[in-house]
């Protein structure tokens, strides 16, 4: 069930092309200093470099001179994306509004774990400048959303429309009224699970949990994105994990070959299937096919931590950490072990989303960094900033 609401967007009131990012938490140090160029990016407040009391200040700046503006009225924002994926053009509705988050009653469900300094990090950002600067990101089963999208944007020009760092072309549209209310019904009883946005939502809890009053209030909702789980514009990926250390690479072949049976070409069911690479070539292993230890399989990722991650740190160190990059580009991640870079990579296949979906109803949350949902929703669309006012409801 996702309790929504419409708010107050401040948003950008030039163009968007530049002042765009991806989430904080999946942006390189090098694109960061790129996006960083431009002196009203999204990326000066998610991560400000100079502290997060400068990140207040520069909004103030920002709200001054005129660069980001507020909407006149309580308004939903419907966005079209547009984008290439296997030479096919896809296109994705969904929508940001205002979702009910604290007290948490279980309706909107987190899929994966979060790591505690990530979301104290958050906390402090978050706190400081007293605003929602990115939406999380919900998936609902809903089927109707989407042609109810279309509907209310249809011969409608865009508020504004940007292509965003990924080459995915937005288009934003506010509506507000009828179409808030009949967005607002449809979504009240639908099954709601949070794709992207973990720590934001947890940062958000918590400082919802110490504030009191109208700042209460304020972050017991939260800034979301919106989309039906079922669109098949909805891509779901799996995170890959690039091992930094230095590790006996035969070691891990042979263990490879021994409990799972690993093949040179990609065999059985497609969303249950690991690349490992290794040394410039790539080998393949189902991990539904775990030989003669009793385990229960339960999804990929679920293998991986809880199997092959053990034995590899048996192997390097016991009391040693293991250093793990998570990569959401397979290209990226085999060329940092050809180059030299990593010791090993492991590629994680798409999710079957069906099972994606029980997982979360049945079990709860994943480990972290389970799924890549893309596209992403661009930073910078909208900030939902609190305004100290009785009315806050």
């Amino acid at each position: 069930m996702v309790i929504l609401k419409p708010f107050r967007p401040l948003y950008y009131s030039g163009n968007y092309e530049n002042v765009t990012s991806p989430p904080f938490d999946s942006i390189s140090r090098e694109l960061e200093s790129h996006l960083k160029l431009c002196d009203f990016n999204i990326t000066h407040l998610t991560l400000p470099g100079n502290g997060s009391a400068y990140g207040k200040k520069l909004m103030l700046n920002w709200k001054r001179a005129g660069q980001i503006v507020k909407a006149d009225d309580d308004s939903i924002l419907i966005i079209k994306q547009k984008f290439q994926f296997q030479d096919r053009l896809m296109i994705r509705y969904g929508l940001i509004g205002l979702v009910a988050i604290n007290p948490d009653d279980g309706s909107v469900k987190p899929h994966e774990q979060t790591f505690p300094e990530r979301v104290s990090e958050r906390v402090s950002v978050l706190q400081n400048i007293d605003a929602q600067l990115e939406p999380i990101f919900i998936a609902v089963n809903e089927p109707d959303l989407t042609k109810t999208l279309i509907h209310f944007t249809e011969h409608t020009e865009p508020n504004f429309s940007f292509k965003d760092t990924e080459s995915v072309q937005n288009c934003v549209y506010l509506v507000s009224d009828n179409k808030v209310k009949e967005l607002m019904q449809m979504l009240s009883k639908c099954p709601a699970m949070v794709a992207d946005g973990h720590h934001r939502l947890e940062a958000s809890r918590s400082i919802s949990m110490k504030e009191l009053g109208n700042k209460e209030r304020f972050w017991s909702s939260v800034m979301a994105y919106i989309t039906d789980i079922n669109s098949e514009s909805l891509l779901i990926g799996g995170i890959h994990r690039v091992l930094m250390n230095d590790i006996d690479t035969q070691q891990m072949i042979d263990f490879v070959n021994q409990f799972f049976g690993a093949t040179t070409m990609p065999e059985g069911e497609v969303s249950n299937v690991i690349e490992l690479r290794i040394k410039r070539k790539s080998l393949f292993f189902d991990a539904s096919s775990l030989k003669g230890i009793g385990y229960k399989f339960i999804s990929p990722v679920h293998t991986l931590n809880e199997i092959v991650m053990k034995r590899i740190h048996q192997m390097n160190h016991p009391r040693s950490e293991l250093e793990i990059q998570y990569v959401h580009d397979p290209i990226l991640a085999r060329k940092r072990v050809d180059s030299g870079e990593a010791s090993v990579a492991f590629i994680m296949p798409p999710w079957n989303r069906e099972l994606l979906f029980k997982l979360v109803n049945d079990r709860g949350v994943l480990p972290q960094k389970s799924t890549y949902f893309y596209p992403k929703v661009a930073s910078g669309i909208a900030i939902n900033q609190f305004e100290d006012r009785t009315d806050i409801a």
